[in-house]
């Protein structure tokens, strides 16, 4: 991408570039609002790249309502833990089924999707007894 020019004086347009192939900030703003959340190296299309490497994982979200604001108490690990804050043999909880990190608030839309992913993620690990460190 061209450095940046500095405003136009008698236009006050920011020029990217010289000739046929300056841009506008306008144009230079779409191009990059259309890339914003993608890897501008991965070509034709910044937010799609081949899956080249493995492992893989996946799992399924079903789309639904929005969050819980209580459940069952976890630890860091995703344990779930008894009224006196031991935790449950075997027993793990994440997502809308667990208490919710963000306390009684509920942030945004798909606030419940990223703690969900990342304590299922850290109750798996925890059941297969990988620690690390």
């Amino acid at each position: 991408m061209p450095t940046p020019s500095l405003p136009d004086a008698e236009t006050d347009i920011l020029v990217v570039g010289t000739g046929a192939s300056a841009l506008t900030a306008a144009e230079l703003g779409a191009r990059w609002w259309r890339a914003l959340y993608g890897d501008l190296a991965v070509k034709p299309n910044p937010s799609l790249a081949p899956l080249a490497k493995s492992p893989y994982y996946a799992l399924p979200l079903f789309a639904c309502g929005i969050g819980t604001n209580g459940g069952i108490l976890t630890d860091e690990f995703g344990r779930a833990l008894t009224e006196g804050g031991t935790p449950m043999g075997g027993l793990y909880a994440a997502g809308n089924c667990s208490s919710s990190v963000m306390g009684r608030s509920y942030p945004a839309a798909g606030a419940t999707l990223g703690s969900g992913m990342t304590f299922g993620y850290l109750a798996a690990r925890n059941a297969l007894g990988i620690v690390d460190g």
